[in-house]
């Protein structure tokens, strides 16, 4: 075994910015799953979604998602993915009872560690007819990134009302 010890990126991370203050930080921790969150052209709908974690239990979160994911015998979870049983996925051959206990889990697992969630879908072609070319140059252009923008507002708000700062730590699956 190595004398150095192993951290998570996240863990990485907050140690970086915080040292021993880190465990203080109330993360809005948003994972972004470029490859099916609506940004592909023959998708209908977008979405994008965030949660807010505290860095005390970012932790004890990560230690019980690697355990699903190692239970589960998967790399990683997409939503969207798993409820469809994308044929290209490691979802592909799980049967409905599967994918309903594995969504639950993730669900479980979200509700114990975050406090607060938030989500929105866009519907791409009611985007497309709603918004004019002149208000997407300042809201958004595309639908992703319009999504983005309304959760991070929605987070903001979460927060300032309650008076506490915020980290965003945007992740994605390519790394």
């Amino acid at each position: 075994m190595s004398k150095f010890q192993h951290y998570s990126r996240t863990q990485h991370f907050l140690l970086s910015a915080y040292g021993r203050k880190w465990k203080d930080v109330v993360l809005a921790m948003f994972t972004v799953y470029i490859d099916d969150s609506g940004t592909a052209p023959d998708q209908q709908v977008a979405m994008a979604s965030g949660l807010i974690i505290s860095a005390k239990r970012i932790l004890a979160m990560e230690r019980e998602w690697d355990k699903f994911i190692k239970v589960e015998g998967i790399t990683e979870f997409h939503t969207s993915e798993c409820v469809a049983r994308n044929k290209y996925s490691e979802f592909s051959g799980w049967d409905v009872e599967r994918v309903q206990k594995a969504v639950a889990r993730v669900r479980q697992i979200i509700r114990k560690y975050s406090p607060k969630a938030f989500s929105i879908s866009i519907n791409k072609s009611v985007y497309d007819r709603a918004i004019p070319d002149e208000f997407r140059r300042l809201i958004g252009r595309h639908h992703y990134t319009w999504g983005v923008d309304a959760v991070c507002g929605f987070i903001w708000d979460w927060a300032n009302t309650r008076g506490v700062s915020m980290e965003y730590v945007f992740d994605n699956v390519d790394r």
